[in-house]
C-alpha cells in the first residue's frame, strides 16, 4: 500500500505542472481577444458648441503683445468652436475690448490693435468721403460687424452704403438688424499683417455679401530714420480677378522693402506691378498729386441705389493718399 501511495504522489507531482498550464491556457482561450471584438466605428457626432464665450485678461494681454511685437505672425486664436449667436452675444456685452476680434469659421481671433495710426487714418478717410458726399446720399460709418459666412463675422474699419439700397430678404442681411451690406469696406492694417488683410478679401466678397469694393491700407512700423512705408490696395468685386487688387500703390515716406515687398509682389502677382514711392513714382509729399489719387468708381459706390449716381459724383471718389500718409505719420509722432 505504501508503494502504491508513493506512486500516486509521484504521479501527482509529475503531472501537476501540466494540468496548471492546461487550465491557464484554457481560461485564456475562453476570454475574448482584441481581434474578436467588433471593430470600433469612429463617431460622426461633433461635440456641442459652447453656449458661452469666455476670454481671460491674460489671453488678451498675450494677444496684444504678439500683435504689437510680431505683427507679421498673423492673428491670434482666442477660442474655438464658437457659434455666430454666442459670439454676437459676447460682443453685445463687451464693447471695449483691448484688441480687435473677429469670428472665422467658429474661431475667435485677435488681429489688430486700435492704436493711433489705425484709428486716426480710419477717421480721416471717413471725413474725406463725407466731404465728397455733398448731397448726403451715403451712409458712412465705422466698426460695422457683418456676417460673411457660416459662423463667420468680420468688422470693417470704414464702410459706405447708399441709404436707399434695398433691404435684403429676411435672414440675408449684414447683421441681426437685417441691414443691407455696404458697397465699400475699408480695412486699415497697422498691427494686422498685410497677408492677413489680403486673405480676408475673399470673405468680404463671399457669395453671401454684396460688397463691391474693398480697400486695404497697410501701415508698416516707423523706421529708425522716422520714415514709414505704406501701401493702398483696392479690390473690385466685378473685376475678372476680384482677389487681385486692381490698384497697388506705395505712398509712404519710404520705399517698401524686404519681406514686406515680397508680400506685396506675391499679392499682386509680379515684381513690376507696384506703383508709387520707390517704384518709378514721384515722392508723395503734397496734396493733389495725380499718381496718389486713388479712384473708387461711382458705379460701385452707388451700386443698388434706385436713383443712381448723383450728377456731381459720376467720376467717383478720389482718395488723396498724401492725406492718409500725413495722418499716419502724425500718429506716430504724437
Amino acid at each position: 500500500m505504501s508503494s502504491l501511495h508513493s506512486f500516486k504522489l509521484s504521479e501527482a507531482r509529475r503531472y501537476h505542472p501540466y494540468n496548471t498550464r492546461t487550465i491557464a491556457r484554457t481560461r485564456s482561450e475562453s476570454l475574448p481577444t482584441v481581434s474578436t471584438l467588433p471593430p470600433t466605428v469612429p463617431s460622426t457626432l461633433t461635440p456641442p458648441k459652447p453656449n458661452r464665450l469666455r476670454i481671460t485678461e491674460l489671453q488678451f494681454e498675450k494677444a496684444r503683445n504678439q500683435l504689437l511685437n510680431q505683427p507679421s505672425s498673423g492673428p491670434v486664436t482666442l477660442a474655438q468652436g464658437i457659434s455666430l449667436e454666442v459670439y454676437s452675444k459676447y460682443l453685445s456685452s463687451h464693447e471695449d475690448l483691448p484688441v480687435r476680434t473677429r469670428l472665422m469659421d467658429g474661431n475667435v481671433e485677435a488681429y489688430e490693435l486700435p492704436l493711433d495710426p489705425h484709428t486716426n487714418v480710419t477717421g480721416r478717410i471717413i471725413s474725406m468721403i463725407g466731404g465728397w458726399d455733398i448731397v448726403g446720399d451715403l451712409c458712412i460709418g465705422t466698426d460695422l460687424e457683418m456676417v460673411v459666412g457660416v459662423d463667420s463675422m468680420l468688422m470693417c474699419d470704414c464702410y459706405v452704403r447708399p441709404w436707399r439700397r434695398p433691404r435684403p430678404p429676411q435672414g440675408q442681411g449684414a447683421n441681426s438688424l437685417g441691414t443691407p451690406y455696404p458697397t465699400v469696406v475699408v480695412k486699415v492694417a497697422a498691427t494686422q499683417s498685410l497677408n492677413d488683410a489680403h486673405a480676408k478679401v475673399a470673405d468680404w466678397f463671399s457669395p453671401r455679401t454684396t460688397i463691391q469694393l474693398c480697400l486695404v491700407i497697410k501701415i508698416w512700423e516707423l523706421r529708425q530714420d522716422n520714415t514709414i512705408a505704406m501701401a493702398a490696395l483696392l479690390y473690385r468685386r466685378q473685376d475678372p480677378n476680384p482677389l487681385v487688387p486692381v490698384s497697388a500703390i506705395s505712398f509712404g515716406t519710404a520705399r517698401i522693402t524686404g519681406p514686406a515687398l515680397q508680400t506685396m509682389q506675391g499679392i499682386i502677382g509680379g515684381p513690376n506691378l507696384v506703383n508709387g514711392v520707390g517704384y518709378g513714382g514721384v515722392p508723395c509729399d503734397a496734396p493733389g498729386i495725380p499718381m496718389y489719387q486713388l479712384n473708387l468708381p461711382a458705379v460701385d459706390i452707388y451700386n443698388g441705389d434706385p436713383q443712381g449716381i448723383p450728377a456731381g459724383n459720376v467720376l467717383g471718389f478720389n482718395l488723396d493718399l498724401w492725406v492718409v500718409q500725413l495722418w499716419a505719420w502724425r500718429s506716430f509722432s504724437l
